[in-house]
Formats: C-alpha cells, structure tokens, sequence
C-alpha cells in the first residue's frame, strides 16, 4: 500500500506492516493519527472482495448490539456489579467501516480488540503452532476450549453460522486469556437458528483447533502430556466434540466445564506453552 495516510469519513490512518492475507483481503497494522489509536486496517485484496468486508462489518455491528443487550440482562440477576459476560472480548470491534476512492473504491474495516491496546498481543493460533513451533499444555487449552465455546454458544444464539473456524480465525491474547473468533467475512444469518449440522461443524472446527494446538492427534487419539492418562476424560471429550457429534455449543460449554472442574482447581492458569 502507498505510505500516505489512508482518509476515512471521520479519521486518517497512518499504514504500517501486513501481518495477514486471506483471498478476499489483507490486513495491516495501522494507527489512527490524532488519537494514536493502534488498529488493524482490513482491506479488500480487490473490489471483488467488497461484500466479504461489509458482510464482516454487518456482522460485527449485530454481534456488539446484541453483546451490549446480554450484558444489560446479566447486571439485572447477577450480584456482584464488577462481573459481566465479556462476550466483546471474543470478536473485534469495529471501529469504522468505509470505501475508499482512494484504494481503487475497495472497502476497509479499521478492526481494534477491547482491552488490548496492542494488535501484537493478539496472536492467531496458526502462527503459535507453525511459526513459533510451540504447543499448549493441556491445563492451558482447557480455557482456550471453554472459551470457544462460550462465544459459539453466542454466536449461534444470535443465529449467525462463522462458516469456518480453524487455527486461522481464533486468536489469543495469553496474558488476560482473551480468545476471540476473528474472520466473519464468510458468516450467515439464520432468523431462528443456526442448523445442527452447522453447528456442530463449528464446535468440530473449535475442538480441532485446539487438538493441533496442544500437539494432539485427531487420527491416532494420542497427545503430549496426559499424565500417564490421568487426563484422557478430557482428551477423549476433544475427541468427541471434534467428530462432529455434539450440535449445541451452550449444553457442550455446561458440560465440559463440569468435567474440567473434576480434573483442575478453579483458579487463574497461566498461559504454558512448550516447544513442539
């Protein structure tokens, strides 16, 4: 991209590195000048790429009205007034959505993450395992697996299907234990709800996501680290969830918690990560 400033209807953009690329767009680190604001600048790789971003954008706008609507409810009901849901943490704001006359009229989405001022700190599960060549321990998948559910369960609540969740669109953030489903540039809307056979492809593509990241073996069954089987209720509760069986990720996220609480202390588990 040229080097000057990128100018959307309310804000300019100072263009730094790439740091990803999918057929439909390519995604750069980015600072909104005045305010030094550091986002990412989503752009379509053509303006054949157009409906992916502002299908993205729609999607991402429906998700924080409905979060904000959950939230409303939650502080109805529950006690103590510093706990909420956090489902904004498990997708990307948007910041702003526009078409630039100046990128040959493609479509932009200026993209942030809630919480974490630095887009760096967000790392996509992909680069962990084949650019860092690093693993998760188990203990350590058992929050980034909870999580994924939890914002499949909203996710497929709000009738919006990802159509695809892989090592490629969840990112972690280690330190705070965010995990955020990124790339909604392939999502559908449902009007009452997301099909089975979606949704439990979905849940498959989470659990499979984490089987490779904790260096796990979707075909043999075996994994690093299960403590001479100490820990196979919850390696062979992977298993099942990534073949596919399981289509309701909110009665899924109810049970896999009942049975990691069996296995682990409730407690703040730092992020560990071996090498592969």
């Amino acid at each position: 991209m040229a080097n000057e400033p990128i100018q959307s209807p309310s804000a300019q953009y100072e263009v730094g590195a790439k740091v990803a690329e999918a057929p439909e767009y390519r995604i750069y680190l980015c600072k909104q000048l005045v305010t030094d604001r550091r986002c990412l600048l989503q752009i379509a790789s053509g303006v054949e790429g157009n409906g992916a971003l502002e299908r993205s954008a729609f999607m991402l706008k429906r998700l924080a009205v409905r979060a904000e609507e959950l939230e409303v409810e939650y502080a109805k009901v529950v006690k103590d007034p510093n706990r909420s849901l956090g489902l904004g943490y498990g997708f990307p704001e948007l910041v702003e959505s526009f078409t630039s006359d100046e990128q040959g009229g493609r479509t932009i989405n200026v993209l942030a993450f809630r919480n974490v001022d630095d887009p760096h700190r967000m790392a996509p599960i992909t680069n962990i395992i084949y650019k860092d060549r690093l693993r998760a321990d188990l203990r350590t998948s058992a929050w980034i697996m909870g999580k994924l559910l939890k914002m499949l369960s909203f996710t497929q609540g709000s009738g919006i299907a990802m159509g695809q969740v892989d090592t490629d669109s969840v990112l972690i953030e280690p330190d705070e234990h965010y995990v955020l489903l990124f790339d909604f540039s392939a999502t559908t809307t449902h009007d009452d709800f997301v099909p089975r056979e979606i949704r439990a492809k979905e849940i498959a593509g989470a659990a499979k996501t984490v089987i490779e990241l904790v260096a796990g073996n979707v075909e043999t069954g075996e994994f690093p680290d299960d403590e001479d089987g100490r820990l196979k209720p919850y390696t062979d509760y992977l298993l099942d969830l990534a073949s596919g069986k399981q289509g309701d990720a909110h009665i899924v996220h109810g049970g896999f918690y009942a049975l990691v609480d069996t296995l682990w202390e409730r407690g703040f588990y730092p992020a560990t990560f071996l090498k592969r």
